[in-house]
């Protein structure tokens, strides 16, 4: 399908990088706008804002359809341009599965890993704030109780989230995973089926993953150097 789409990102946001690997795995037509955030360049975008007034990214603009939030990016692209029925079942049964989770995603996984990630490295690295340990501490404390559950519910008898195949549930959920290299945290450590789902992911994606996370291994050199 011939493709009028404009996505605005910058790869260093998790939701946009999950919706950047799904466009390059289904090999779909965009026109990439990158808007820094760590510069904060992407608040001085009218055109962002004009889609977003709240000017968060991933945001897409397609013909007259224009998105914000992952979650409905993600099932937007899926359904529009008819990609692999793995990423987004049309089995209504598989699909409640895939939207389970990602009901479930933005308050846990989402508010976890970004919990931590934004105490241990954002804060200290633009704000110059000492990152309290009782707090610290706290926060990973969450970040293990979303990950055990992940492990023990999402993963119990399936490769995938909820799936034996891969989905664009995984994809949101694994760059949440992905981006606390950043913090020296290995959420595969003790959980066997993550190691395995995100080792399985890794090789489905290829060079697609590997590209989508230049800009992460660079921020992870760049910490631990520090």
């Amino acid at each position: 399908m011939a493709s009028n789409l404009i996505f605005y990102y910058d790869a260093i946001s998790q939701p946009c990088r999950s919706v950047l690997m799904l466009l390059n795995m289904a090999k779909i037509s965009y026109e990439g706008k990158i808007l820094p955030l760590f510069t904060g360049e992407y608040r001085k975008s009218a055109e962002l804002a004009a889609i977003n007034p709240q000017r968060y990214l991933p945001v897409i603009k397609d013909s007259n359809v224009q998105l914000f939030e992952s979650d409905a990016i993600l099932k937007y692209v899926a359904d529009q341009y008819k990609v692999a029925n793995h990423w987004y079942p049309t089995d209504l049964a598989k699909r409640a599965r895939i939207n389970e989770y990602m009901s479930w995603h933005h308050s846990n996984t989402r508010q976890s890993c970004i919990g931590l990630f934004r105490m241990v490295y954002l804060a200290p690295k633009f704000f110059n704030k000492t990152v309290d340990e009782k707090q610290r501490q706290e926060a990973l404390d969450k970040l293990n109780k979303t990950a055990d559950f992940i492990e023990s519910y999402f993963l119990k008898d399936t490769q995938y989230i909820n799936s034996d195949n891969i989905s664009i549930a995984d994809l949101l959920a694994v760059c949440e995973f992905s981006q606390l290299i950043i913090v020296n945290y290995d959420v595969t450590q003790g959980r066997p089926k993550t190691a395995k789902w995100m080792q399985n992911i890794k090789s489905t994606l290829g060079n697609v993953y590997e590209e989508a996370h230049e800009i992460v291994y660079k921020y992870q050199k760049e910490a631990a150097n520090a």
